[in-house]
């Protein structure tokens, strides 16, 4: 991909985790006060999935360890989608979790890079 397509992704990124944090006082208002530390973790962590995001496109040389951070998240994420479809008994999208979120995160995680060349 283009160098100035990273650039822009990087960039609007970094805008979407400072979004995050400058609504975090609005959205807290309206949350029950017994679940704000979920609240403050899960705000941390999208925060985190922005940056690391901004770190694999203004820093080509990190792409390896970039990736396989993404990948550790999408396998997280599906493991957990999985999880939450079997509990709840909604299998609508188990397929599209199965045959290519799964295998995709567990390919970066493995291989750092997103081709085989």
């Amino acid at each position: 991909m283009n160098r100035t397509f990273y650039n822009i992704l990087g960039f609007l990124s970094v805008i979407a985790g400072i979004s995050l944090i400058l609504q975090m006082r609005e959205i807290l208002a309206t949350r029950p006060p017994e679940n704000l530390p979920l609240f403050y973790w899960g705000t941390a962590g999208l925060v985190g999935v922005c940056v690391v995001i901004a770190i694999f496109c203004f820093f080509p040389k990190s792409h390896p360890y970039t990736l396989r951070i993404i990948g550790a998240i999408g396998l997280a994420s599906t493991i957990y989608y999985l999880y939450e479809a079997f509990h709840n008994g909604n299998f609508f999208q188990v397929g599209t979790a199965l045959l290519f979120w799964l295998p995709g995160s567990i390919y970066l995680i493995v291989k750092g890079k997103m081709t085989d060349s």
